[in-house]
């Protein structure tokens, strides 16, 4: 069989956040953790993969299946048999028990999100640029009670009197305020537009409003503060 083009992207993006990886055949989707256990993510797939194993280092697979031209796949639990379109070199890869890996052994039971947005390529793509001109780790997602802006701060964390970056990215008619605090190495997300939706038990799912179908759950810092 062949892998479509969406599913060798999640995989590519899932490599980011865990080398790491176990196929389940009957669960339609990819799903990876990261080692720190602050960030899942769950994609569907429109692949039938009809196996079940386990991938120890998912950036080497990938790697390994580029050696072979236009490759076709074959599963089992124990390898993957990796050929050439012509049948004239191809790749058995062992695959990893899946006891000793890292990966979602349950699904994220969702709390109740406060907070919803709107978040486009272009916002995570400048949140990301301002990041690196000042070397700063942490985007503040901030509302103040008497105002419907929420806005992007890009900030050190450590010297409140430092340069920021803000950018507004939506707006919320409550009265509540809150400050959400991301690490912004955390945000590992395939490119595209998302909503976000924010939780004050400081946790936040991202879904992608493009193919692949891809959700992804991001722990807030301990800073992040919301009231009502």
């Amino acid at each position: 069989m062949k892998l479509s083009s969406n599913t060798i992207k999640v995989l590519q993006n899932f490599a980011g956040i865990n080398q790491n990886i176990v196929v389940n055949k009957d669960a339609g989707v990819l799903k990876t953790v990261s080692e720190a256990k602050n960030i899942m993510a769950c994609a569907k797939i429109e692949d039938t993969i009809g196996a079940t194993f386990g991938i120890y280092d998912l950036n080497e697979f990938l790697s390994a299946i580029n050696l072979v031209s236009n490759p076709d796949f074959t599963f089992s639990d124990s390898y993957i048999e990796v050929n050439s379109e012509n049948a004239k070199h191809g790749i058995r890869y062992f695959c990893a028990n899946p006891e000793i890996l890292t990966y979602p052994k349950k699904d994220i039971t969702n709390p109740a999100y406060e907070v919803a947005l709107k978040l486009s390529q272009d916002n995570i793509n400048a949140i990301k640029k301002a990041a690196s001109v000042f070397g700063f780790e942490t985007v503040s997602l901030t509302k103040q009670s008497d105002s419907s802006d929420i806005v992007a701060k890009v900030i050190d964390a450590n010297n409140k009197s430092s340069n920021a970056y803000r950018l507004i990215v939506g707006t919320l008619d409550v009265a509540s305020s809150f400050s959400f605090d991301f690490m912004i190495n955390n945000l590992k997300l395939l490119p595209g537009d998302y909503t976000l939706s924010l939780s004050s038990k400081f946790i936040s799912r991202w879904e992608s409003e493009f193919t692949p179908a891809v959700t992804y759950w991001v722990a807030l810092e301990s800073t992040s503060t919301y009231s009502k």
